[in-house]
C-alpha cells in the first residue's frame, strides 16, 4: 500500500473521486486533500498531486442597506446578484485567497468594474444605482452561524460558491 502526501504549495484540488478511476488511489480522510493511499506496497512523497476538481464551500452572507432617494425595490435584488456572482467568480486560479470585506463593500456599493460586471450594468448605470442606497453592514461566513464582520480565506483545494439564497438582504 502507498501512502501519498501533498506536499505545501500543490494544486488547489481535492482529492474527490479519485478513487472511480482505479489509477490514484482514495483519500484516507475526504475532508483533508493532504493524504491519498493507493493499492501499491511501500510508502513515497508524490510531490504536489493532480486531482479531480475542487471542493465547493457554500458562502454565506447577510446584507443591510439604507434606502436612499431614487432607491427602487430591484435594487437590492441587484445588489445581491452582484456579491453572488462576484464570490462565485472570484476563485479561478487562486491559491489560498481572500474574500476581503472592502472588496465586498467595493461590490455591494457597484462601485468599480468588477462589481458593474458582476451586476451585468454599464459602470454609468451602476454607478447611478449604488447612488440610491447605503451600505449598512455586511457581513459573510461558511453558514448563517459564522456569519462575521471580517475577511474570509478559502483554501487552494476549494473554490467559493453563493447562490442568492445565500445572501440575506434587509432593506430599512
Amino acid at each position: 500500500m502507498i501512502k501519498a502526501t501533498k506536499n505545501a504549495g500543490g494544486p488547489r484540488h481535492a482529492p474527490v473521486g479519485m478513487h472511480q478511476t482505479g489509477n490514484y488511489g482514495r483519500a484516507i480522510r475526504p475532508d483533508s486533500p493532504t493524504e491519498v493511499e493507493r493499492p501499491d506496497a511501500g510508502t513515497r512523497d508524490i510531490g504536489a498531486m493532480m486531482v479531480d476538481r475542487p471542493v465547493e464551500v457554500p458562502v454565506y452572507m447577510a446584507l443591510a442597506l439604507q434606502p436612499l432617494a431614487g432607491y427602487a425595490s430591484t435594487t437590492g435584488r441587484l445588489v445581491a446578484t452582484a456579491l453572488a456572482t462576484w464570490v462565485s467568480k472570484g476563485t479561478a486560479g487562486q491559491c489560498a485567497y481572500r474574500i476581503s470585506r472592502n472588496d465586498l463593500l467595493a461590490v455591494a456599493k457597484l462601485s468599480g468594474e468588477a462589481a458593474a460586471a458582476a451586476a451585468a450594468a454599464a459602470q454609468m448605470e451602476a454607478d447611478a444605482l449604488g447612488a440610491t442606497y447605503k451600505v449598512i453592514s455586511i457581513q459573510i461566513g461558511f453558514s448563517w452561524d459564522s456569519l462575521a464582520d471580517a475577511d474570509l480565506t478559502i483554501a487552494c483545494d476549494r473554490t467559493a460558491k453563493c447562490s442568492l439564497d445565500n445572501i440575506r438582504l434587509t432593506v430599512f
